[in-house]
C-alpha cells in the first residue's frame, strides 16, 4: 500500500492525479443488455472528437513533439475572412484533454472567445523519461549539477521551436489568427510561459500562467518587471491556496507584471482549497475567460 501511494504521488506531479481501478463484476441476469452487446476483442485508444494528432520533429531542438489540435465545436465556422483565436498549452500530453472541453464550452455562455487548442507534448510515455524531458525543455537556465528535480537548459530551443516552427505550421494548416494567440502552461510550464513573456513580451497576445515554478530562475521576476511597460496583452496568474511557496512566487510575479507603466492587463486568482494538482482545471477556466474575454476583441 505504501508503494502504491508513492507511485500515485509521483504520477500526480505530471498527470494531475491518480485513479484507482477495481473490477466490477456484472452478471448477464442483472444486466441482460450487456450480455447481448457485441464488444470488440481489443480496445482502441480514446480520442477527442474534431481533433488531430501528429508527431513533429524539430530541426531546432532535434527532438520529437506530440502535437494535438482541437477546433471549436459550438460556434460554427468563423465569419468570412475571419479566423479563430488559438491557445497553445504546454504539457499537452496530459493537459490537452482538460483544456479542450473547457475552451469549447466557455463560448457557449459567451464568457470567452472561441479558440483552437494546440497541445504541445512529449512522446515519452514512461514517467521518469517524460519528467526528465520536461525538466530539461521547460526551463531556460541550466540548473546546477546534481539538481534532483530538473537539469534545465532546453527552454531557449523550445521557445524557438514554438515561434519558428510550430506556430507557422499551425497558422498555415488551420484558420487561426496569429495575432490572437495564447500561451498557457502550469508548474514548469508556467515558468516557461513567464520566461517567454520576459524574453518577448508581445510574442503572444495572452499568457496563462499556472503555479509558476520560479524557484528555477531567481532573476525572472526582475526581468518581467523590466519589460512590463512594453506589454500590450493580457496575462492571467492562477495558483492554489494550498501550494505553500508557490503562492508567494505568484505574488512576486504579479507585482512584476504590474510594475509602474505596465501595459499588460493582469488578473490573478488564488483558488481556495486547491493544491498544485487540483488547481489545474480552475486556472484553465479562469485564465481563458480573462485572456480571451469577449471584451478583448471577440469577432
Amino acid at each position: 500500500m505504501r508503494i502504491a501511494g508513492l507511485v500515485c504521488g509521483a504520477a500526480a506531479l505530471i498527470a494531475g492525479g491518480c485513479v484507482y481501478h477495481h473490477e466490477i463484476k456484472r452478471t448477464p441476469e442483472a444486466e441482460p443488455e450487456l450480455a447481448a452487446a457485441k464488444v470488440a476483442p481489443q480496445s482502441e485508444r480514446a480520442t477527442i472528437a474534431d481533433s488531430d494528432q501528429f508527431m513533429m520533429r524539430s530541426k531546432i531542438t532535434g527532438g520529437d513533439f506530440v502535437i494535438q489540435v482541437a477546433k471549436p465545436i459550438l460556434t460554427g465556422p468563423p465569419p468570412p475572412d475571419q479566423k479563430w483565436a488559438v491557445t497553445y498549452v504546454l504539457d499537452g500530453t496530459y493537459l490537452f484533454g482538460m483544456m479542450t472541453p473547457t475552451a469549447r464550452l466557455l463560448p457557449f455562455e459567451r464568457s470567452a472567445q472561441a479558440t483552437y487548442v494546440v497541445g504541445v507534448g512529449f512522446p515519452e510515455e514512461a514517467f521518469m523519461a517524460y519528467g526528465a524531458r520536461r525538466g530539461r525543455d521547460l526551463i531556460h537556465p541550466a540548473q546546477p549539477n546534481g539538481s534532483p528535480t530538473a537539469q534545465g537548459g532546453g527552454g531557449a530551443s523550445l521557445e524557438r521551436f514554438l515561434k519558428e516552427e510550430l506556430r507557422p505550421l499551425i497558422e498555415s494548416r488551420y484558420p487561426v489568427d496569429g495575432a490572437r494567440s495564447v500561451l498557457a502552461g502550469h508548474s514548469l510550464g508556467g515558468l516557461f510561459t513567464a520566461t517567454v513573456l520576459a524574453n518577448d513580451p508581445n510574442a503572444f497576445a495572452g499568457y496563462m500562467i499556472g503555479s509558476p515554478s520560479m524557484q528555477f530562475d531567481a532573476a525572472l521576476a526582475e526581468r518581467v518587471s523590466g519589460v512590463a511597460a512594453q506589454g500590450r496583452g493580457r496575462v492571467f496568474i492562477g495558483v492554489g491556496a494550498g501550494e505553500g511557496p508557490m503562492v508567494d512566487r505568484a505574488d512576486t510575479l504579479e507585482a512584476a507584471l504590474k510594475a509602474a507603466g505596465s501595459g499588460f492587463v493582469v488578473a490573478r486568482k488564488t483558488f481556495a482549497d486547491e493544491t498544485h494538482v487540483s488547481s489545474q482545471g480552475a486556472w484553465m477556466s479562469a485564465g481563458l475567460r480573462h485572456v480571451l474575454s469577449p471584451a478583448a476583441g471577440a469577432q
